[in-house]
């Protein structure tokens, strides 16, 4: 199998080509707008594996002709660069040359592009995964795990904190657009309800976070699992980075964001990496599910953490346990599917396990 990487030298992307590299014999094909960029990549990745098997290309997402180059010769292609703005066009290329799909993308544009050509994928009969990672992706597979302890699951709240460093002012973009339409909701009684400070919650993470208190966020793979599972209440909820972004860029993002004159943006994410990075401290992440329900006609709680040492590891790793599934086709044949609503949640976490995310669950 030859799978393309677009944005393949970003890193989320570089991690999870080293993943590839250990774990897999495919040829992986570097493709990003700088080539450049792309070739240092994939001779720095040849030498440290001591192969052959990574190359470099040109493509633009908004040059059809490149994408066609690249995808030709592929059967799957992973999405890791910000490509919104041009969706339907790499959506296009994808299906013209035959490929698979997964993405780790957030943004708006990029589920209405694909729920779009949803019936070009299933007529083409290929299978499109996307908002792969640990948010999204892993939310909605923790809920699904986490019913497994209970007869009756009635609630799971997910927290998650971390102190990653990014790697470049556009390496922000996804996080820019995520808070700055300040979609913040919690599932209550099948249906969102829009949150305010009294639905802030407190997590209690391992000891290297101590007690955070986080925000709920909407998304839509956690309406559709608690749906699914006919959950009470149900969300998921971040901390914050630092007092800087918390408290300086934050509120300046609020007032800026719907200002849509692209010098704004690209003055915000610059706003946001330099306030993020000031403060950095490491590049550790946590998750913690904690889940309520019934048991054997008794009242039960279910802790579930999830910690890496590595942010932009623990997302490749997230994708790498979807992407195992794939390999050995126990992802559903084809469709638009979310990872974390495809993937089979107990082969998920014992892949993530082993290749080093730590999780510890309790049950009382």
């Amino acid at each position: 199998m030859t799978i393309a990487v677009l944005g393949g030298y970003g890193g989320v992307a570089r991690r999870l080509v080293s993943w590839l590299l250990k774990t897999t014999s495919h040829q992986i094909i570097i493709a990003g707008r700088s080539l450049n960029k792309a070739q240092d990549a994939a001779q720095a990745f040849n030498t440290e594996f001591d192969t052959s098997r990574v190359s470099a290309a040109f493509a633009d997402a908004a040059l059809p002709d490149s994408l066609d180059a690249v995808f030709k010769d592929c059967q799957l292609v992973l999405v890791m660069a910000p490509i919104a703005p041009h969706i339907d066009k790499v959506i296009s290329a994808a299906l013209k040359n035959g490929c698979d799909w997964l993405d780790i993308l957030l943004e708006n544009p990029v589920l209405a592009g694909l729920q779009k050509a949803e019936p070009n994928i299933k007529e083409a009969g290929r299978l499109f995964i996307t908002q792969a990672g640990y948010h999204p992706g892993m939310p909605a597979a923790l809920i699904r795990k986490c019913a497994t302890y209970f007869d009756r699951l009635e609630e799971v709240h997910i927290g998650f904190v971390q102190e990653a460093r990014f790697e470049s002012p556009e390496s922000t973009t996804e996080l820019l657009h995520e808070l700055g339409k300040g979609h913040s909701a919690v599932w209550e009684n099948g249906q969102w309800r829009k949150a305010g400070w009294s639905d802030l919650r407190k997590f209690r993470f391992s000891e290297r976070f101590g007690e955070r208190s986080c925000y709920p966020l909407q998304l839509e793979e956690v309406a559709i699992a608690a749906n699914q599972l006919g959950l009470q209440k149900a969300g998921i909820y971040a901390a914050g980075f630092n007092w800087l972004a918390d408290y300086v860029a934050m509120p300046i993002m609020m007032l800026l964001y719907p200002i849509k004159w692209p010098p704004v943006h690209r003055f915000l994410k610059w706003l946001l990496f330099w306030c993020i990075n000031m403060l950095y401290k490491s590049d550790a992440l946590e998750m913690v599910a904690e889940a309520s329900g019934q048991k054997d006609g008794q009242e039960r709680r279910a802790n579930l953490h999830l910690y890496h040492k590595d942010a932009y590891d623990f997302t490749a790793v997230c994708v790498m346990a979807c992407l195992e599934q794939y390999f050995k086709q126990q992802l559903p044949s084809s469709g638009l599917h979310f990872m974390g609503l495809a993937c089979e949640p107990a082969l998920l976490l014992d892949a993530m396990e082993k290749m080093g995310v730590k999780q510890d669950l309790s049950i009382r």
